[in-house]
């Protein structure tokens, strides 16, 4: 399935993503909770992308202020310092921007300390108690992340080979109405982009394979197919699909192969049956039979007689004349007239 489609979303807006069991659902629960882990903010601490920062020291703030501590100069000694003259060396705007760095450090922390516990708490409450327990990183979600992609998405491969054989064995032999072959081809092939994070397929593969496939149901996508047999490059599947079910709609009547006529009732006979009729067929197909005959022989006839005469050996023929040209005779001709000239010149001794 994809999250653009069939997902349902909760109160929260983030998918509703079903509990993994194992590597049998890995692929659906994967492409779910990526999608909420994006929703949430949460995404590129899963990936690494966005760095932990340091915990900020000193770490306080108004609410966790060391017990007795009411300003900064009496939390760090370089703002506690004074001169000669008994004044603070620091000013107080250096003392409100020191605060404040130290604010913003300590947000900064924090809001990516709640991130981290928020997208551990995602995966781990889409998760079966058993496979949960099985976790080695529990608290660190990145590396939580990939040993389930380690140990779940490598053995979804074998059942990835089903679905590519039958993903080949969907064509019109095993689908023979043109709506329902269109429907499984997509609907098959949005399974395999989903196993395979569309690692595989061309995007345009898709609509290769509907022309490809719909191009059998001739003469019924002639029209709408024939807009696509110079371009270098296809367009979208879901335009070429969009397409050609409106072309069903007006067109709905698949082509059937032609199929002998049944042979008209026989009339009833006059008189008593007789071995006549069986006689008169047989004698209409062998007349049938000669005249076709004949008909070969006047059209060999015409066409020789519309080839001109050879001034060299006075017959018609196409090609060189092997009188001007005797080296083009081929061999077995020229042993057949070899053989012919010994026997005349042994009838003349005779």
């Amino acid at each position: 399935m994809s999250t653009s489609e069939d997902t349902i979303l909760t109160s929260s807006g983030l998918a509703k993503c079903p509990t993994l069991r194992g590597k049998d659902n890995y692929a659906e629960w994967e492409e779910i909770m990526r999608s909420n882990l994006r929703t949430s903010g949460c995404w590129d601490i899963v990936t690494g992308d966005e760095v932990a920062p340091l915990k900020p020291s000193p770490f306080y703030t108004s609410r966790n202020r060391p017990a007795g501590v009411k300003s900064l100069r009496q939390a760090e000694d370089e703002y506690g310092q004074r001169n000669e003259a008994g004044d603070y060396i620091q000013s107080d705007r250096s003392c409100k921007d020191r605060v404040q760095e130290i604010k913003d450090q300590v947000t900064g922390y924090e809001s990516h300390t709640r991130l981290r516990e928020k997208a551990k708490n995602l995966i781990m409450d889409s998760m079966t108690k058993d496979l949960w327990h099985q976790r080695i990183n529990k608290d660190d979600p990145s590396a939580l992340w990939e040993e389930l992609e380690k140990d779940y998405h490598k053995a979804g491969v074998p059942e990835l080979g089903k679905e590519l054989a039958k993903y080949a064995e969907m064509t019109r032999n095993t689908y023979p109405n043109p709506q329902t072959l269109l429907n499984v081809l997509k609907t098959q092939h949005s399974k395999i982009e989903v196993t395979l994070k569309a690692a595989v397929f061309h995007p345009k593969y898709l609509s290769w394979r509907y022309i490809h496939e719909m191009n059998k149901f001739k003469p019924l996508f002639d029209i709408p197919l024939a807009q696509y047999d110079t371009l270098e490059a296809y367009p979208a599947s879901d335009d070429i699909k969009r397409a050609l079910e409106a072309h069903l709609v007006n067109h709905s009547d698949i082509p059937k192969k032609p199929t002998v006529g049944k042979p008209s009732p026989p009339t009833a006979p006059t008189t008593a049956p007789t071995t006549a009729p069986a006689t008169a067929s047989a004698n209409t197909n062998v007349a049938q039979s000669k005249k076709r005959k004949r008909e070969q022989k006047d059209d060999q006839k015409s066409s020789s007689s519309s080839i001109p005469l050879c001034p060299d050996c006075g017959k018609r023929h196409l090609g060189d004349c092997w009188v001007k040209y005797p080296e083009k005779m081929p061999q077995h001709i020229r042993d057949q007239w070899e053989k012919k000239q010994k026997g005349k010149g042994n009838n003349a001794g005779q």
